[in-house]
């Protein structure tokens, strides 16, 4: 009797650390070629190739943030921000992938022809299959986005600053600041997650999304714990508002700084689009403007609900 308990107890536990860790292994990331330290050259070739496409004096201009997501081999994949002055409200950020050949690495960055192209030569364990459909997703020019607003949907948040350009006067108004409700700032749509510029326990968050269109956040603090390039759905947790300036910028209470662009890294502006069942209009400035819909309009400073996101009409080449 003794030993059929013993028996029966050592299959117990071999049952109990069976399903543990299936389970386990159900929530492990993908295995991706992570990487913790730039290989030699690779920070210079970025910075040169960055501060040339951004047109900026190195001279003049603060030194990027580079962040190293992946690398493996000849391959390297990874975020560059420009820090910017209390004048401007946010930074901008690209990714890039770079490619080592002798002692030289040759770095596209996201938004251009050639990133577009080295992406699909890029290892899987570098630029998995999902990133590289998504990175190459064909352009849209839909009025209707389908995003919804980044909170709760049927919540109330206020429009704190209307349409307005990501450093606040720039061109084009791809840029509207929310605040309230429950701070929460959620996805608008399913979408492939990156935090760039990680600093002083914040980040811009990166949502790639599968229609053409990306979507940044700024300010936020408790960011979401998900590695790089995670595809995650509409709804998921990205942040709580808050005034947290990892790469610099400004703002004067706690909010979230989201701004639109295509996958080709331009900025789009947020004049006549619609998110979240609202189509947000510029007004005569920056962070002036109004949201409408069904004939009821909304102007900044207002609360706004969140309806959701309609379908979107097809993506145009």
């Amino acid at each position: 009797m003794e030993f059929s308990k013993r028996r029966s107890t050592r299959r117990l536990t071999r049952s109990i650390t069976l399903t543990l860790s299936i389970a386990m292994a159900m929530f492990l990331p993908l295995t991706t070629a992570q990487v913790t330290a730039a290989p030699p050259g690779l920070d210079e070739a970025v910075t040169t190739t960055l501060l040339e496409q951004k047109k900026s004096d190195r001279a003049r201009t603060p030194a990027p943030v580079i962040d190293h997501m992946r690398e493996q081999g000849n391959w390297a994949f990874g975020a560059a921000t420009i820090p910017v002055g209390n004048a401007d409200e946010a930074p901008t950020s690209s990714l890039y992938v770079a490619e080592r050949s002798g002692d030289k690495w040759r770095v596209a960055l996201e938004g251009t022809a050639e990133f577009r192209s080295m992406v699909q030569r890029a290892p899987e364990s570098v630029v998995s299959s999902g990133e590289k459909q998504a990175f190459t997703a064909p352009q849209t020019r839909a009025i209707n986005t389908g995003l919804a607003l980044p909170w709760r949907q049927g919540d109330s948040w206020y429009m704190g600053g209307g349409p307005h350009g990501y450093s606040g006067n720039s061109r084009p108004f791809n840029s509207i600041d929310f605040n309230g409700g429950d701070g929460r700032v959620l996805a608008p749509r399913a979408g492939r997650v990156y935090k760039t510029c990680v600093r002083a326990n914040s980040a811009e968050v990166k949502l790639v999304h599968d229609n053409g269109y990306t979507t940044t956040y700024y300010h936020m603090t408790n960011l979401i714990n998900a590695q790089d390039g995670t595809q995650i759905a509409a709804g998921t947790y990205l942040g709580r508002i808050g005034t947290q300036l990892p790469c610099g910028g400004s703002a004067s209470g706690a909010h979230v700084h989201m701004s639109l662009y295509n996958t080709n890294g331009g900025a789009v502006a947020v004049n006549g689009k619609t998110l979240g069942g609202w189509t947000f209009y510029e007004g005569s400035r920056a962070y002036a403007g109004y949201a409408e819909r069904n004939g009821v309009r909304v102007n900044t400073g207002g609360r706004l609900t969140n309806y959701g996101a309609s379908p979107a009409a097809g993506t145009v080449r």
